[in-house]
């Protein structure tokens, strides 16, 4: 009886962590809200910005531009590599490692390196551009270099 009651409690303890300290939890309305970003219950950030749900996290490994186009895709659908222009609308480049808005920090962006994005660059089609999180810059980059990725979809 009390190691039932124990693992209970154990159990309920590891809910309000997950819930208090990683905004997730078993529960279908927003864990998390701030004046931009919504966790959802799948761990997905809805921007209240952009029509966008932002992934909760990287794909696990870094990609070439066209392996990040076509590794989005396998998560179903909608999913896409987030283009400059998105990653542009979360900067704030009067902050610096990470320069976003502090609001953005719950997406847990990596700022050892650059992340690629899908959009191409007009002027040399071996390129594409590429976002700093840590500067807050936005460069071109060789697309058959692997970069992070970052996968987004449309919310509406």
């Amino acid at each position: 009886m009390v190691k039932e009651k124990k693992e209970t409690v154990l159990s309920l303890l590891k809910q309000i962590k997950d819930i208090l300290l990683e905004g997730r939890g078993p529960v279908s309305k927003p864990l998390f809200e701030n004046k931009r970003l919504i966790c959802n219950a799948d761990g997905n950030f809805t921007d209240k910005q952009l029509p966008l749900i932002w992934a909760k996290e990287d794909l696990p490994t870094k990609m070439t531009q066209a392996e990040a186009i076509e590794a989005c895709k396998k998560l179903g659908k909608g999913w896409y590599s987030a283009s400059d222009k998105e990653f542009e609308s979360i900067f704030d480049r009067t902050r610096y490692n990470p320069a976003i808005i502090p609001e953005a920090e719950v997406l847990g962006l990596k700022t050892d390196d650059w992340y690629v994005t899908r959009t191409p660059h007009a002027g040399n089609p071996g390129l594409a551009w590429c976002v700093g999180i840590k500067d807050g810059v936005v460069y071109y980059g060789y697309k058959d270099i692997k970069y992070y990725v970052r996968p987004v979809r449309s919310s509406q």
